[in-house]
């Protein structure tokens, strides 16, 4: 993640951000992380259900999501990856009523 001197995040820059820049042939070395980073960037609270995360994550090209307080700063990153192993972890040896309410963010 990208954030700026007061800790705001500005953006993020991804495997395909980089992969952009050298497919262009540009010169590398003069390029700053704020011309390539992506500024879309979808975010979503630490206390949200992994069910909202597995709907805003869907429409994130980068399919990761910035996970903010409720102050907006920064407290981490999940991948449409870490919320299949979340849940996957999870529903090992659980039964059918058990999954029904399972929330593997606030796990």
């Amino acid at each position: 993640p990208v954030v700026d001197h007061s800790g705001s995040l500005m953006g993020i820059v991804t495997l395909q951000d980089i992969r952009k820049l050298k497919a262009t042939g540009g010169d590398e070395s003069s390029v700053t992380v704020a011309d390539i980073m992506s500024r879309d960037i979808g975010q979503i609270g630490e206390h949200e259900s992994a069910l909202e995360a597995f709907q805003r994550i869907s429409h994130t090209p980068s399919g990761r999501l910035l996970v903010t307080d409720p102050r907006g700063s920064l407290r981490g990153i999940i991948s449409k990856t870490d919320l299949i192993r979340a849940v996957q972890v999870r529903m090992v040896g659980m039964d059918l009523d058990e999954m029904a309410d399972f929330d593997p963010v606030r796990q």
